[in-house]
């Protein structure tokens, strides 16, 4: 009745205020951190709507209780299920058990109990079942079907004690001790499960216990896993005297965790992660310890002895836990190509060694660097290949040693292994070395041998990557099309990045072709097509921009060619679908392909130029006109700079200004800014001829400066090697850079 529906609601809210208040600490710690919920788990749980894959999970996480388990040494004998195959057959029909009594049970409280073994299972496999992006099944993550799993089997051997006491009392000798003994546990229900479960929990643990503790625990594989070379690495740290050396520990993970927690000599460990470099140090022996996990890289045994000085105690594979090596002094280095890089007077790159690469594989470099000064900032070298175009084919960020640990006079030799993107057409490209700071982003200067800047990395020229063929698996676009131009070439399907462009901008976007025979002199065609069907040829050219027409392609072959169509500046804004046609020789239409939409948007240009307060006639590379700038002071140590640019003729590339203020005697600088103009936002490689852009800069010097004429120098430059444009100026001698009028501080 009535009493009944409130006495269930008030159950209701009762169950809910508990567990409202056990969520409370969580969901409050979940609102201050939302990370630490959200990163791991996106790295983990599937993208998109991946139902089969789900399904396909859920059933290897079902699996894992008694046909096949976790496959991850570190936690489980690999295929090892959580039950033997009789235990799972208990299991199973325990479960069938449950579900049954929950469907006719009439009381409440165990209609509840048995809901909950039935449910616990299926909710608690979940965790594991999601993980798309990492191993599953997973024994760690299930660890939340504990211990109510261990119920199941018990509740399967108390029904095959029932049937065996009816098949031992149908048996015509069925009487006597034996029956005696199954009567009384069938007719004491609490016995009966203390007894089902305590056989579960003994049988179990016994078999569990030995082939963990005498199976898995004595495998090599277990006792790498479990950073055995680490513990024994440990103890010979701190049994030996490391007064007097540098020591260096190559591991997995930067400052080891096993190696913190075990032992007192890791203050005087410094760290190389994962070995891919060696350290010396001009004033004192060094010391390099490999363990297993982390063996002496082969393109380092040139540099070592031939014979470690130290081996470490064995493991239970026979091969010592670490080796070490004793280098009193570095060794005498002469790099294949030999260079004095100086980056802002704090690392030096004096050579490298660079095999060749090939496209979809590596790209194998050597560097060797030596350490100026202290690091400002959380220093790391980067490497870029580049085409002539700019992009990025290949990058590397190298934490091999890191920042923290550089001293003045350390001499690094470096070994990158950096990967090259499947697709590259074969051909000459550009590698840039430099360093830049983690924390900021912000790059060293690249110094030349005047102490002048000259851009932010070093260029090495003329890099040639080749291709191979056959790759093991053709990658696939991000929009397939998989369209036949003829029996030998096929157009995959195509990458784009911007939906929206504005009109006189570039806009990137990628034709992926395979080829399987011999092809035909043919050219791309990009067309904007409007809504009243007309269109606009943006791009009409064979492959590469040109520089690897499909004829000379070796087949079989898989390439990426990157585009960068210029979306005129006269288009009119609005949505247009970007078409493509292959075109022989003879200007026949091969294949055609829609390419999706793009907006274009109205550019926000200027032609007429402001009056300012210092006009000026000075050109840079013939290319753009500097018209004039204002001086306005904004509040004590700040001044606004507004400089007036003009395109004299569309720019050949993308420049960046760079703005010193120098001291009173003409050193660089007291205050700096190397930026795009419009701070970013109006790249010189979008600029029409006649073009003005007006550029503001707010020049903050510190409180403290003493009183002086502090010059202002303004100039352009390439950003990739630092190659300055030309100015020039009436009655002047032509320079690489502009002063302004003086700032002047009293």
């Amino acid at each position: 009745g009535s009493q009944d529906v409130r006495l269930r609601l008030r159950q209701l809210a009762l169950f809910l205020l508990a567990g409202a208040v056990i969520l409370a600490p969580l969901a409050l710690y979940f609102v201050n951190n939302p990370d630490a919920f959200w990163v791991r788990a996106g790295q983990v749980l599937p993208e998109g709507s991946r139902l089969a894959a789900l399904l396909g999970s859920y059933a290897k996480s079902l699996a894992a209780l008694f046909l096949k388990g976790d496959p991850y040494w570190r936690f489980n004998i690999p295929g090892q299920p959580l039950f033997y195959p009789l235990w799972g057959l208990l299991l199973v029909a325990g479960w069938l058990y449950a579900a049954l009594h929950w469907f006719r049970q009439t009381i409440d409280r165990r209609r509840s109990a048995y809901l909950l073994l039935v449910l616990i299972p299926l909710v608690m496999l979940l965790p594991e079942a999601l993980a798309l992006g990492d191993i599953v099944p997973s024994n760690l993550r299930a660890i939340g079907l504990l211990p109510f799993i261990y119920l199941l089997p018990a509740i399967g051997f108390l029904l095959l004690l029932r049937l065996a006491r009816r098949a031992w009392q149908a048996w015509p000798f069925g009487h006597g001790r034996m029956a005696f003994v199954l009567s009384q546990l069938s007719a004491n229900r609490a016995a009966l499960w203390a007894f089902s479960i305590a056989l579960v929990l003994v049988v179990g643990g016994a078999t569990t216990g030995w082939t963990y503790f005498e199976e898995w625990a004595n495998r090599a594989d277990v006792y790498y896993e479990a950073d055995g070379d680490l513990v024994a690495v440990s103890d010979y740290l701190d049994a030996t005297d490391l007064s007097g050396q540098s020591v260096y520990l190559a591991a997995l993970h930067y400052r080891h965790p096993t190696v913190a927690f075990l032992s007192e000599g890791y203050d005087d460990v410094n760290w190389l992660p994962e070995g891919q470099a060696l350290v010396f140090r001009t004033d004192q022996p060094s010391l390099f310890i490999y363990p297993h996990n982390s063996p002496l890289p082969e393109w380092a045994t040139g540099f070592l002895p031939a014979e470690p000085a130290v081996k470490g105690r064995a493991g239970p594979d026979g091969q010592p836990a670490f080796v070490a090596y004793e280098v009193p002094r570095p060794p005498e280095l002469s790099p294949s190509n030999a260079i004095n890089a100086n980056f802002a007077n704090q690392v030096t790159l004096f050579g490298y060694e660079l095999a060749e690469p090939v496209s979809g594989d590596t790209l194998p470099l050597t560097l060797y660097w030596q350490v100026q000064a202290p690091p400002a900032g959380n220093l790391m070298p980067f490497i870029h290949l580049e085409d002539a175009w700019g992009y990025r084919w290949g990058q590397e960020e190298s934490f091999s040693y890191p920042a923290e640990q550089w001293l003045p006079g350390d001499i690094v030799i470096q070994q990158v292994e950096m990967p090259l993107q499947t697709g590259m057409p074969p051909g000459d490209y550009r590698l840039r070395i430099g360093f830049f700071d983690a924390g900021s982003a912000e790059q060293l200067p690249y110094l030349d041998q005047a102490g002048h800047y000259a851009g932010n990395a070093l260029t090495i020229e003329d890099v040639t990557v080749s291709t191979t063929w056959p790759i093991e698996e053709t990658p696939k676009p991000a929009n397939v099309l998989d369209l036949e131009a003829d029996s030998n070439l096929r157009l995959l399907g195509y990458e784009r990045a911007e939906q929206r462009v504005a009109a006189g901008a570039s806009f990137w976007l990628s034709l992926w072709w395979d080829a399987h025979g011999p092809l035909q002199s043919m050219r791309t065609r990009l067309s904007l097509i409007g809504p009243d069907n007309t269109g606009r040829i943006i791009l009409d050219s064979p492959p590469v921009r040109g520089t690897y027409p499909f004829e000379d392609w070796t087949t079989p072959n898989f390439v990426i060619d990157h585009l960068a169509p210029k979306v005129p500046a006269s288009m009119p804004p609005g949505d247009y679908v970007v078409a493509m046609r292959l075109l022989d020789g003879g200007d026949q239409t091969v294949l055609t392909a829609d390419l999706g939409t793009i907006t274009v948007e109205a550019a926000d240009r200027l032609f007429k130029p402001p009056e300012t307060e210092f006009p000026l006639q000075a050109t840079f590379g013939g290319e753009i006109a500097l018209l004039g700038y204002d001086l306005v002071p904004v509040e004590p140590g700040q001044v606004e700079l507004t400089l007036v640019w003009q395109a004299i003729t569309e720019p050949a590339g993308s420049y960046t200004v760079f703005l010193h203020v120098l001291d009173p005697e003409g050193v660089c600088c007291v205050w700096q800014q190397d930026v795009i103009p419009g701070q970013g936002t109006k790249p010189t490689d979008r600029w029409l001829p006649g073009e003005v852009v007006v550029d503001t800069y707010l020049i903050d010097l510190s409180q403290d400066l003493s009183g002086g004429a502090y010059p202002i120098e303004v100039g352009l430059y390439l950003p990739h090697n630092g190659q300055r444009l030309l100015v020039t100026m009436p009655g002047l001698r032509d320079n690489d850079v502009l002063y302004l009028w003086p700032l002047e501080i009293e």
